[in-house]
């Protein structure tokens, strides 16, 4: 992972970030979906993770479109390094490719980083609005 931290450049550590808050928050998210049916009759718990869920998967979901924009980026800055002077014609593929390498390295972190956060915050509220249903299905007593 160190190795593609260094590739990727200075965008990894944002998507290190992402990583972690986004792991965090999914896991708080699922637990809100999990106990949403809380006693006290105020819906606290619920309503967190109605928002907590769609909002970890957005989070995963921007880890995923970091990672892509980083390396369309990188592989931009390779193209005009390449037709540049500054490199002779015998050099210029295998640094086309060594650069294009060393940039695709981002699109694997967008998707480790941004993957687990879009699952998990899909499945939040996946389970947050089913639990939702079916306790507005549930059939009252009367008093």
């Amino acid at each position: 992972m160190r190795l593609d931290i260094n590739q990727c450049g200075p965008v990894a550590f944002l998507l290190v970030v992402i990583g972690v808050t986004g792991f965090v928050a999914s896991l708080f998210a699922i637990l809100m979906a999990i106990l949403g049916s809380d006693v006290s009759g105020s819906g606290m718990r619920a309503r967190i993770g109605i928002y907590l869920g769609p909002g970890t998967a957005l989070l995963g979901l921007l880890g995923i479109v970091l990672g892509i924009g980083a390396t369309t980026r990188g592989r931009h800055m390779v193209d005009e390094i390449v037709a540049s002077d500054a490199v002779a014609p015998a050099d210029v593929e295998r640094l086309r490719a060594q650069g294009y390498a060393e940039v695709g390295t981002c699109t694997g972190m967008g998707i480790q980083s941004g993957g687990m956060p879009l699952a998990a915050g899909l499945v939040a509220t996946a389970l947050t609005l089913s639990r939702r249903r079916a306790k507005q299905a549930r059939p009252t007593r009367p008093a």
